[in-house]
């Protein structure tokens, strides 16, 4: 009889953030900007710039409608008024503003 596999649990909070958390990030595919609930952290992934893997998130972006993945580096942890801005516009361009979000929630 085969070995079952073992589950690897994500860690629930990591380099102080935390599965759910809201951040603001450039994505790794495109280096636009992002905004949404981090969902998956990942450890260790390749960077062009460094030879060492470096740690990197999932981001559910709601400015986009889909899943990012963006480098723990790339976070921004004071966003500016007009990246702030940004991101409004683009989720009321899918029908979801600020406000309603946190009326779902």
């Amino acid at each position: 009889m085969p070995r079952r596999k073992k589950v690897k649990i994500p860690p629930e909070t990591f380099m102080g953030y935390e599965i759910g958390q809201e951040v603001y990030c450039k994505a790794l595919s495109d280096d636009k900007l992002c905004y949404g609930p981090i969902t998956e952290f990942h450890k260790g992934c390749s960077h062009p710039e460094f030879d060492e893997p470096q740690p990197a998130v999932t981001v559910a972006c709601l400015m986009r409608g889909s899943f990012q993945t963006c480098y723990m580096m790339d976070i921004i942890s004071d966003p500016t008024k007009k990246q702030v801005h940004k991101a409004q516009e683009e989720m009321a361009k899918l029908g979801m503003s600020l406000s309603q979000r946190k009326k779902r929630s």
